[in-house]
């Protein structure tokens, strides 16, 4: 175990704790990431779909999902921007259709 990543669970994490207690309990979205060694990192989301976080929250998940030795993994990224089309739906885009999506309905054409 690293002295960063040390630190991270001995002072940092029970602070985390109760940030996300207290977003869960009065329904605020958070987004948190320390990286505690190179390319090793911690993270905490918290997003409600029905209380509508900015799409800031989406970005940085998607990016945080995606990102591989100090870069960002293209294929990933398209499909995790496919699955979201697909659960949001009505996605009125040029690239969307490019990838064989109803921009209508978020689903592949048949």
């Amino acid at each position: 175990m690293s002295s960063k990543e040390k630190i991270y669970d001995e002072q940092i994490f029970p602070l985390m704790k109760q940030i996300i207690e207290i977003c869960e309990k009065n329904k605020i979205p958070m987004f948190s990431t320390f990286e505690y060694n190179k390319n090793e990192f911690c993270k905490s989301i918290l997003r409600e779909d029905d209380y509508s976080p900015h799409y800031l929250f989406t970005y940085l998940e998607i990016l945080s999902r995606c990102t591989e030795q100090d870069e960002i993994n293209v294929d990933k990224l398209i499909m995790w921007i496919i699955k979201e089309a697909k659960r949001v739906g009505k996605h009125s885009s040029i690239y969307l259709q490019q990838l064989n999506i109803n921009p209508e309905t978020g689903k592949s054409y048949e």
